[in-house]
């Protein structure tokens, strides 16, 4: 024969474990997740603003690694891309395609949508060809409209007919 008190702990433990295997219970547990999920969704969301992921932060400042990861902070991001315009004529550049190539070379800032600064003019070493790059922002938009303005404005005429300076931008 069972203790009196044994079977009102039994008892208590059956009814406890019915409650919470019951239908309803689980239920209720899923809607509990779902109402936590609720108030936990919009404040994990501002997490990345205040968490701080860099090596920099962890390791030595005499680290090489550290003081590599400074200096690359001071270089530009992937923001941007390269436009070269290069002008070619056979025989050597003259006087008057320098000039062209110098009028065309200042008028880009204006022309051409979010150009940045512009490298200086190079001349090959035998003088037929000279280039110059003109950072543009990234990204097809962007570059869909700045693209077109730059071989517009590099298309004109040059300045003697009969002796083009061919032009390519890349």
């Amino acid at each position: 024969m069972r203790a009196t008190g044994q079977v009102r702990v039994t008892g208590l433990l059956d009814r406890l474990g019915r409650l919470v295997s019951g239908r309803r219970t689980a239920w209720l547990v899923l809607a509990g997740w779902v109402a936590a999920l609720a108030v936990a969704g919009p404040l994990a969301a501002g997490l990345g603003s205040v968490q701080r992921n860099q090596p920099v932060n962890y390791l030595s400042s005499a680290a090489p690694s550290t003081q590599v990861l400074k200096l690359l902070s001071g270089f530009p991001g992937g923001n941007r891309s390269a436009a070269v315009v290069v002008y070619a004529h056979p025989g050597g550049l003259t006087g008057a395609d320098r000039t062209r190539i110098a009028a065309d070379r200042a008028a880009v800032p204006k022309a051409v949508t979010g150009a940045g600064q512009l490298s200086p003019m190079q001349l090959s070493g035998d003088g037929a060809a000279a280039l110059y790059t003109v950072p543009l922002p990234a990204g097809d938009p962007a570059l869909n409209t700045a693209v077109p303005q730059l071989r517009r404005l590099t298309a004109r005429q040059p300045h003697r007919p009969g002796r083009p300076v061919r032009r390519r931008v890349r």
